[in-house]
Order: C-alpha cells, then structure tokens, then sequence
C-alpha cells in the first residue's frame, strides 16, 4: 500500500514537472511565433472576433454561405471559396482547406524542400498557416538546417480522431508528397467526443455540431442556423449502436 502510494506521488510530481516545462515553453513560444506577449483576454478577444466573424457570414439573411461541405472520407470539409477568418485570409482551398501561404494542393515537393503535413482541430490548422516562416527561420538559425520548411495544412476546426489518420491517407492517395507528418491533437478527441456521447452520438463520428445536418439533409452544405436545428439527429439509435 505504502508503495504504491510513493509510486502516485512520484508519478505526480513528474506529471507536474512536465506541465510547468509545457506551460513555460509554451509562453515563451507564443510571443517567439507572434511577435506578442501572452494574454489570455488577447487570445479570447481574437477568437470572439472570428466567432463573430462566422456567425454573421452564417446568418439567417446570407444563407448561401456554407463554410463546411460533406466529405465521403473525412465527413466535412471546408466549402472551396468561403472565408473561415477573415476577408483578410485567403478562403478555403479547392482541396477544402485553409492554406494561408498558397500551397498548391496535392503538393508536390521540391528537393530543396523539407515538407511536414499538420493534422489536427483548430488548433493545428492555426499553427500550420502561422507558424511556417517563424519555423523555417528558427531551424536555420539554431539547427543548421538547409532545406526549406513547408508546412503542408491537412488539418481543419472540430476535426479528431481518426479524422487525422483517414485524411492522411486521404491525401497520400492524391498524391500529396511529405517528408514528415506533425499531428496536434488530445483536446478534441476528449471534448467533442464527450460532447457527442451526451448528444447520444458516436463519439468515433466526427463532431456533431458540423455534421450533424449533412446526415440529416443529404445537403452539400450546411450553414449556422440550420446546423443547430439538426444539432441532435445524428444519433447512435439511427445507426443501430447505441453508446453506454
């Protein structure tokens, strides 16, 4: 009893230890990528402003601006053409994609190049289309490293598990060429399958919230106000698996 108690605690302190390194890197990482000091109420002022952003490209008075469209392997994709940031931002990809630099899709790499595919939610898709130069510069600049860094963004908000490994394949099958594969996950596979098992949801499916009315309509696209509707319907009692 006693030793397993001492194994907990050790556990603990490690577990501890590894947090601060990841809080501390992560700060300092954040004003190196941005050019900004770290501030929570920054951050939620930024992403307030997309959210608000979204919503009024998706009211009720512009219907026709889908911003996912149904995908066969990947259950949703961005709708080529719509702004997921701003007008400021360069719109999803013909590929359905967000790729702020302009890679061109299925990439093609060059010798000179060294090209990693991000996969992952919002927040790998953010750091696939904020990070490259910052990335490139650091890795010449304190590893050597001659080849140029392209990140390649497979990654799109809401996406988990096993989203990541079936676009993957996905776009080696298209003819996508990487050197390495960087997946940022952990926070979606937990909170929106949570938020899916609460919803009666399979929580393997993607997130109900963006997918929810494409099995329902048979649509092509799905846009805010509508979404909510069909917010519940795709539950495990239609698909005969029912979660407990």
């Amino acid at each position: 009893m006693f030793l397993n108690f001492k194994k907990a605690l050790g556990f603990s302190v490690i577990l501890l230890i590894v947090l601060v390194f990841l809080e501390t890197v992560s700060y300092f990482s954040f004003q190196r990528l941005t050019d900004k000091k770290f501030s929570f109420s920054t951050i939620n002022d930024d992403r307030e402003s997309r959210i608000g952003f979204i919503k009024t490209k998706l009211g009720a008075d512009v219907k026709s601006q889908a911003l996912f469209v149904f995908h066969p392997y990947l259950g949703y994709v961005g709708q080529a053409g719509a702004y997921p940031w701003s007008k400021e931002v360069p719109p999803f990809n013909q590929f359905g994609m967000l790729s702020v630099a302009g890679h061109s899709y299925p990439y093609k790499k060059a010798d000179d190049e060294y090209v990693v595919a991000i996969v992952g939610g919002s927040v790998a898709e953010i750091f696939a289309n904020q990070a490259e130069v910052s990335m490139d510069q650091y890795l010449r600049d304190r590893l050597g490293f001659k080849k140029k860094l392209v990140l390649i963004n497979l990654a799109t908000g809401g996406y988990k598990q096993p989203q990541q490994l079936f676009h993957l394949q996905y776009a080696l099958l298209s003819g996508f060429e990487f050197d390495a594969v960087l997946n940022i996950d952990g926070f979606n596979e937990l909170v929106l399958a949570s938020e899916n098992i609460s919803n009666e949801i399979n929580p393997i499916f993607p997130s109900g919230y963006p997918f929810g009315i494409i099995a329902k309509s048979h649509s092509s696209s799905i846009d805010f106000q509508t979404s909510k509707q069909y917010y519940q319907y795709y539950r495990l009692s239609k698909v005969s698996c029912k979660f407990s």
